[in-house]
């Protein structure tokens, strides 16, 4: 069984995370979204997007204790945001990036084997 951190050992991971939700806010407060509208590629809003994914990343990597399905959360929401801006999110593309994110999840809880390859060769009786 995994031994789990504590609280000093999660502390770089804490303040990374309040980090990115500092410059979230400050994004969201202070920041007008005419002016980074067109920053990268015309109306994209991209920079927010990148601080939203890192917001979202270190969340739920502090969250879960684990980088890897933190990684697969802030890729959901970066998904269904783009495609907001684009007129496509709705509730059944919602829901459809959530099936597949608790697909995934489920894929990795249960230990499956990648490729339909085993660990252990199967023994012929």
């Amino acid at each position: 069984m995994r031994q789990r951190k504590t609280a000093w050992e999660r502390l770089p991971a804490i303040l990374f995370c309040l980090y990115w939700w500092m410059l979230l806010g400050f994004f969201l407060f202070w920041v007008d979204p005419e002016v980074i509208r067109d920053i990268f590629i015309p109306r994209s809003y991209w920079p927010i997007l990148i601080v939203l994914f890192g917001t979202v990343l270190t969340t739920m990597g502090v969250i879960r204790q684990n980088w890897v399905k933190g990684l697969v959360w802030a890729i959901a929401v970066s998904l269904f945001m783009v495609l907001r801006l684009l007129g496509l999110g709705n509730i059944v593309n919602l829901l459809l990036i959530g099936g597949v994110m608790l697909s995934i999840e489920y894929y990795w809880h249960a230990g499956l084997p990648l490729h339909g390859k085993t660990n252990s060769p199967d023994k012929i009786a």
